[in-house]
């Protein structure tokens, strides 16, 4: 039966609407996009804030306890996170909230940039409240972020497209309420991605000492990137006859590893000093690769239960035992840091293929969700997940051959934390900062979609 005129005229009407709606991202000027695009982004995290924010259970991370011991004149320093076996000591590191030593448990900047507000307002709740402010405030710069670093490398729908996922990427908001420092994390992690771009087609000697600067300040945030900057400018100097808009002599990328050293040399220094050994960000590696290697490991940071592989946990007692058999003084951490090294390496031993299938299933999860994990069990979180990780996909499988910058680099990055997160373990945070830096991916892939979309439309109403 042919279809009433009415009800054709209607759904063209309706594709027509659609059609127009879908071009409005497109059609405004640079300027009024991101302006929305960012305000919206600042909303939605202060919405985040007010009616989820973690007042009333405040989740003490490591930055927090930190930054409170910085506040309170102990310095930047913290007990190992374990409860002890022994009653007398469990008392003091209950008592006293800092041992008579410093730590390396963690990079420094976002301790000290939580001190910095909590040494003039005080510990108290308005404080963290203030803290999440600042955090959705940081957070809404993201868009801006995100579009101008995919500007670089491909077309402006695409960095529009890019921009607007960095919004509906609901992860990346959630960061503004937890004091895991996440938020900083992938707002260092997208500049240094625009520092890169713009490294690529400038000869500007600034271009080189902002690419040093933000990649030491991620360093400082991340301690894993502190060793990624250096396989990227090795990548770069191997390419960069190939790569560079213009010859690039290879003094130009000792400007940006001098700038790194700067940026990162005093808290090195600081480390030597105080411990005796050259430490470049953190000084527990085997503690954290525990974690991921271990008899209830599931990839996760979390026990297959959802329960977090933590030292005080009952299967856990004989590392508890171990870590009391060391005195509390400077060296606690490095001997620390030795029980869970054989740890680990027994683990390897006694589990190799175990251990391989691990590390496959942490790599799997860290580029799709964290099916382990308490708080992934929400739609919020796996929904944008697996929308942004096919996006990331399918940019990849479009940039091949076609852009030779594109491919290295995210090809490396992809790489270097696929290794480094299958040596490790995978939580939800973490890819709350990774999956920002591979937005400009999916951007391109998100252009080619509403290309065919748009191309479709267009056709039916014609």
């Amino acid at each position: 039966m042919k279809e009433p005129y009415y009800m054709k005229n209607n759904r063209d009407i309706i594709i027509q609407k659609i059609y127009l709606l879908l071009q409005i991202p497109l059609r405004i000027s640079p300027v009024v996009f991101l302006v929305i695009v960012c305000a919206m982004a600042l909303i939605m995290r202060l919405g985040l804030v007010l009616f989820v924010g973690q007042i009333r259970s405040t989740a003490m991370y490591e930055p927090l306890l930190i930054a409170k011991n910085i506040a309170e004149g102990y310095g930047f320093s913290l007990h190992w996170q374990y409860e002890s076996e022994i009653l007398e000591r469990q008392m003091v590191m209950k008592q006293t909230p800092a041992p008579p030593y410093g730590t390396t448990f963690i990079p420094p900047l976002v301790p000290y940039s939580y001190a910095s507000v909590i040494s003039i307002m005080g510990w108290n709740t308005n404080t963290l409240f203030f803290i999440m402010i600042l955090q959705a405030c940081l957070g809404g710069f993201l868009p801006i972020v995100v579009y101008y670093s995919t500007q670089h490398f491909f077309d402006e729908k695409s960095s529009r497209y890019a921009a607007l996922l960095s919004l509906l990427y609901v992860p990346a908001a959630v960061t503004a309420i937890t004091f895991s420092g996440s938020v900083f994390y992938s707002l260092f992690a997208c500049a240094m991605i625009w520092a890169l771009g713009n490294l690529f087609h400038t000869k500007r000697i600034t271009a080189y000492v902002f690419f040093g600067v933000l990649s030491g300040l991620l360093a400082l945030t991340r301690s894993e990137w502190y060793y990624i900057f250096f396989i990227l400018v090795i990548v770069f100097s191997v390419y960069r006859k190939s790569l560079f808009d213009y010859e690039i002599p290879l003094r130009r990328l000792f400007v940006s590893l001098l700038c790194f050293f700067v940026v990162t040399g005093w808290w090195t220094l600081r480390n030597y000093e105080e411990f005796g050994r050259i430490i470049p960000v953190t000084g527990h590696p085997w503690r954290e690769m525990w974690r991921g290697f271990n008899p209830y490991s599931t990839g996760s940071g979390t026990n297959a239960q959802g329960l977090s592989i933590r030292e005080y946990r009952d299967e856990y007692t004989h590392i508890r035992k171990k870590l009391d058999s060391i005195p509390i003084n400077v060296s606690f951490e490095e001997k620390a840091d030795q029980i869970y090294k054989y740890e680990v390496l027994t683990f390897w031993q006694q589990y190799p293929m175990e251990s391989v299938f691990l590390m496959i299933r942490k790599v799997a999860m860290l580029w799709t969700i964290d099916i382990y994990y308490d708080k992934s069990k929400s739609l919020l979180y796996i929904i944008p997940q697996l929308m942004v990780s096919v996006l990331i996909f399918m940019g990849f499988y479009i940039i091949r051959g076609e852009n030779k910058i594109a491919v290295v680099l995210w090809s490396t990055l992809f790489i270097c934390l696929s290794i480094v997160f299958s040596l490790t373990y995978v939580l939800p945070r973490y890819q709350s900062y990774i999956f920002p830096l591979f937005l400009p991916l999916a951007g391109k892939a998100m252009s080619m979609v509403m290309r065919k979309i748009l191309h479709r439309k267009t056709v039916q109403i014609k």
